[in-house]
């Protein structure tokens, strides 16, 4: 097995979390075997072997590969128990996406990418090619726009999953986003979430019972680290 497996295990734990994400877990992996479903198939259950105890996997990193493959690795994780298979297929390629759903009990998650606004949601919808919508603030449009849309699938009774956002900004954004809406369900967390946090002087931290709690500030409560922006400025434009 490869190491990233029990590595990505321990972290997840150790900073609290219940549930985690196979990108953790494998941040290249599965794309390095996505010549062979065999090998990836064996990759996944191994991964839910080890993660027994934790309650919920998902699979998030199997991205622009065929459709039989698609179809393969499908069959294989519904079977074990994870909750969403996301974005398997070419990010346009809706008339895969419906047939992989077709074939599927998982739901597929969609629509992270490519970049875009409002408008590039409805035909996903009006295809039935996904069964959740996915957004975040620098690929979406902002914060506006994925309000629009958690609305727009909150009418069609879907799930709005929001995408982690890049920076600790940002990411206090989509925090406040997923207080407003009542169709989303896990806030993501990419590991090391070190490498994704700056500018801050209070990060935004998993607690030991894997949940995060709601900014007390105003506006988006963000305690912005001055200090820090001051020493690293290289010269202000007048």
């Amino acid at each position: 097995l490869d190491r990233n497996f029990s590595v990505g295990i321990v972290i997840a734990f150790a900073v609290g979390m219940l549930s985690f994400t196979s990108l953790v877990l494998f941040p290249s992996l599965l794309h390095d075997l996505r010549g062979y479903p065999d090998s990836v198939i064996g990759t996944l259950i191994a991964a839910r072997g080890l993660g027994n105890w934790t309650a919920f996997f998902f699979i998030a990193r199997l991205t622009r590969v065929a459709p039989r493959f698609a179809i393969g690795a499908g069959l294989a994780i519904q079977g074990m128990g994870y909750l969403w298979y996301e974005d398997p297929l070419a990010d346009e390629d809706i008339l895969s996406y419906v047939k992989l759903r077709q074939k599927l009990n998982i739901p597929i998650m969609a629509t992270e990418y490519p970049a875009g606004g409002l408008d590039t949601y409805p035909i996903w919808l009006t295809q039935q090619a996904t069964d959740y919508l996915r957004g975040d603030i620098p690929n979406k449009g902002g914060l506006t726009t994925m309000l629009k849309t958690a609305h727009l699938a909150e009418a069609f009774r879907m799930k709005y999953e929001i995408h982690h956002s890049g920076n600790s900004l940002n990411n206090l954004a989509n925090l406040h986003l997923a207080l407003a809406i009542p169709n989303t369900t896990w806030f993501e967390v990419l590991l090391p979430d070190g490498a994704h946090k700056y500018g801050m002087a209070k990060e935004l931290e998993v607690d030991a019972n894997g949940m995060l709690h709601a900014p007390t500030g105003p506006g988006l409560g963000a305690d912005i680290d001055f200090d820090l922006i001051r020493r690293k400025t290289e010269a202000v434009l007048a």
